[in-house]
């Protein structure tokens, strides 16, 4: 690599580090305006890539749940969680009875948000959040959680494991005792008998 090359590959990194430390500025800044019970309202998060296609594709609702390290926590859904010595299981997977309501988590990295208009537009309100998705979307990860209420801020989640892993030792599960499930569902309805 010349000596023009790796200044060039320097500029470039001192350019994203600085855009990334004024999305991190810009969102501390909001935040406490748009504080609510729930967290920070939602959001739309786009597809830096697709605005063309929007809005019938590329983009889809969050609500913000705050900041980790790396950039913008935000809820993509809710999911009912059962909670077992081998972890966490996804009870809409396994059928099992859940043990308590959980949350699917994302975590989307400053490095990926190019800027947020906080306007909105006639489709939609909340404040738009272009992201450039990369193979697995606009999160760099997933997680299960579930609500924790005696941690500080509006809406805090505590993390209870990957979707991935959550997600794969479900079906694990699912192999291992689905037919028992599916049996016992069985006896329930039908009042005792099967």
């Amino acid at each position: 690599m010349d000596g023009g090359s790796a200044l060039n590959k320097d500029t470039r990194e001192r350019e994203r580090a600085r855009l990334e430390q004024g999305i991190k500025v810009e969102l501390e800044t909001a935040f406490p305006k748009i504080e609510d019970a729930w967290g920070y309202g939602e959001a739309i998060v786009r597809d830096a890539k697709k605005a063309s296609s929007y809005p019938e594709s590329g983009y889809f609702r969050v609500h913000i749940a705050g900041l980790y390290h790396r950039g913008l926590r935000v809820v993509l859904g809710r999911t009912s969680i059962v909670l077992g010595a081998d972890g966490v299981r996804l009870g809409e997977i396994t059928g099992e009875q859940a043990s308590e309501g959980g949350f699917l988590v994302g975590h989307v990295p400053f490095s990926r948000i190019v800027r947020i208009d906080w306007t909105g537009d006639e489709y939609y309100v909340e404040p738009h959040i272009y992201v450039l998705f990369r193979k697995g979307g606009a999160c760099e990860s997933v997680f299960v959680a579930r609500r924790h209420e005696d941690a500080p801020g509006p809406m805090s989640y505590e993390e209870l494991g990957e979707y991935s892993s959550s997600e794969k030792r479900s079906k694990q599960w699912v192999r291992r005792h689905g037919r028992q499930v599916r049996r016992a569902n069985r006896r329930d309805l039908s009042g005792g008998s099967e």
